[in-house]
């Protein structure tokens, strides 16, 4: 295994050696696979730019989710059937996460029952549990009691399959009918249409689910409720405004509607439409993330923290000790960054949860002192909130730039190779989902800045559905200037 450097590593090698159905069923994504590739290649668009010479002596990549003290801003999205690839399965991924405390979300087609995959690891570990909403509602009830019973105290509902998508790789090749979920107890099968574990396997889910049973869910599970599948601004407000602990922006990695948005660019929008949310639930990205410059984007954009799914199928090819080869390598603790590349630090915005213990400890700064821009969240430090007002000098001297327009980030969740980033302006000339148009003969970089505390110009800032503007500036770049 030394020879794994990163995740393509892992896929690459799970290709030629897992089973020809299980690679199918894995790898697979709805049609023509378009949101699949989307979701990775769609990073390769947001810029870094580096600051030097910043003090990176000391910094710590802990941070909270959910009211879980986490040593990473890592989460195993959930991830159905592992015993496909390894026998000990979901069992080996909780085993694997605990020596660098990630928390994973269990399936509920997950190949052993919750009970076993929550005693593979210590009490205190984190789990989360997601939740596909059966049709017949009583047997999800009693699930959700038995959640709790657990100790589990946060479900994903996964909203984004409400049917089932076509996955025509995993339909071609038929399933073992002999293979059942021990959570779902969905079983696999072949008709007429081929032998799809996600389209047949998924019969049970409610394709009903609507806005009106959040109250239902509430009722049933005390716990915190996220939604899991949300691929717009505008459900993600929604989800907001109806009290949701948090969001998972993802469209289940291309495996349910093809063209559906990639995650990455929906949390731009989100920075773009409704910052607001932020500010009230967590919010999470999973779909697409590889290397560890994409998850320092998506703290940079506002994220609490991601999700990884088939990385970790691939690496459980390796059993307990490929899910701690992934955590630990360069990919997600330095980056990975190759001897020619830069390495930009990191000062990313963190949104605040409803949990109060998680909004008196969530932020913190890796450089000595707290930051001090506008719009920057409390420090683990110093535990307070530094006052909303732009700065020029931070207390221990050191000069911070105030260029900060929409999506400014504060400070947070990066390691040794990856400086502080101390500003991050998004260049409004570059994508028009991020940034508003700059006024005819006006120069953006001396464009009043907007955000907390600053009135918003009437040129072209209000929020809006940028769909349209999103295709026909598809050419553009996206630059995230750190």
């Amino acid at each position: 295994m030394s020879s794994i450097l990163n995740a393509h590593d892992f896929e690459e090698v799970a290709e030629r050696t897992l089973s020809k159905k299980t690679w199918a069923f894995y790898s697979s994504a709805a049609t023509d696979c378009i949101t699949r590739d989307r979701n990775a290649t769609f990073f390769s668009r947001i810029w870094f730019r580096p600051r030097a010479l910043r003090n990176v002596s000391k910094v710590d990549t802990r941070s909270r989710m959910l009211g879980h003290d986490i040593d990473l801003p890592l989460f195993i999205s959930p991830a159905a059937m592992a015993k496909l690839v390894d026998p000990e399965g979901e069992k080996a991924m909780a085993a694997g996460c605990v020596k660098t405390r990630i928390p994973q979300c269990i399936s509920t087609n997950a190949s052993f029952p919750a009970e076993d995959i929550v005693a593979a690891a210590p009490k205190d570990h984190p789990f989360f549990f997601q939740l596909y909403v059966n049709k017949d509602r009583p047997k999800t009830e009693a699930l959700l009691h038995r959640i709790w019973d657990l100790g589990v105290r946060t479900i994903f509902v996964t909203v984004d399959a409400p049917v089932p998508g076509k996955r025509e790789a995993d339909e071609r090749v038929k399933a073992d009918e002999g293979l059942s979920s021990a959570v779902s107890g969905a079983k696999a099968g072949n008709d007429a249409k081929g032998g799809g574990l996600g389209r047949i396997m998924g019969s049970y889910i409610d394709d009903s689910l609507s806005w009106d049973d959040l109250p239902w869910l509430r009722k049933h599970f005390k716990g915190k409720i996220v939604i899991k599948g949300i691929q717009s601004a505008m459900d993600a407000k929604a989800c907001a405004d109806a009290g949701l602990d948090g969001v998972l922006l993802s469209n289940h990695g291309g495996r349910s509607l093809d063209t559906a948005p990639p995650a990455i660019m929906v949390l731009v929008e989100c920075q773009r439409v409704c910052p607001e949310i932020f500010d009230k639930i967590e919010v999470y990205v999973d779909s697409g993330i590889r290397r560890g410059t994409d998850l320092v984007k998506c703290l940079c954009l506002g994220a609490t923290a991601v999700g990884m799914g088939r990385s970790f199928l691939f690496s459980l090819n390796y059993g307990k000790e490929g899910i701690e080869h992934l955590i630990e390598s360069k990919l997600l603790i330095t980056c990975h960054f190759e001897d020619d590349e830069l390495t930009p630090t990191s000062h990313a915005r963190r949104g605040r949860g409803d949990h109060e213990d998680a909004r008196s400890d969530r932020h913190f700064t890796a450089a000595p002192g707290p930051c001090q821009h506008a719009r920057c969240g409390r420090t683990r430090i110093e535990n307070s909130t530094p006052p909303i007002r732009p700065a020029t000098e931070d207390e221990s001297g050191q000069i911070v730039d105030i260029d900060m327009y929409d999506a400014h980030v504060s400070a947070e969740n990066v390691r040794k190779s990856i400086l502080i980033i101390t500003c991050a302006t998004f260049h409004r000339e570059f994508h028009p989902i991020l940034m508003s148009k700059t006024p005819a003969g006006g120069n953006s970089t001396n464009a009043r800045p907007f955000g907390a505390g600053a009135e918003a110009p009437s040129h072209d800032r209000r929020p809006r559905d940028l769909t349209r503007d999103t295709v026909r500036h598809d050419n553009y770049d996206l630059r995230l200037t750190l």
